[in-house]
């Protein structure tokens, strides 16, 4: 299993899993929080956590606006 950074508890196929069922799977509920929180339950994390990964997700399609990871990276390499 491959760590995406040695502090997260989930791996990054985990993630990529976990995103990619809210994504497949949101309109069978009535609302994205209840997706949420349904996902979660199995996957083992806070509907939150899940939430922040759907969003990055979509930061880094270009879906959502903000700084993708690499963005963050160039920023906080200029900041020092």
């Amino acid at each position: 299993m491959i760590k995406g950074n040695s502090g997260n508890r989930f791996s990054t196929e985990v993630r990529a899993r976990a995103v990619r069922l809210v994504l497949e799977n949101e309109a069978d509920y009535r609302t994205r929080s209840e997706c949420f929180r349904s996902i979660s339950k199995k996957i083992g994390c806070s509907p939150e956590t899940l939430r922040d990964w759907v969003n990055k997700q979509s930061i880094e399609t270009g879906d959502r606006e903000g700084l993708t990871l690499s963005e963050r990276a160039q920023m906080k390499e200029l900041q020092r």
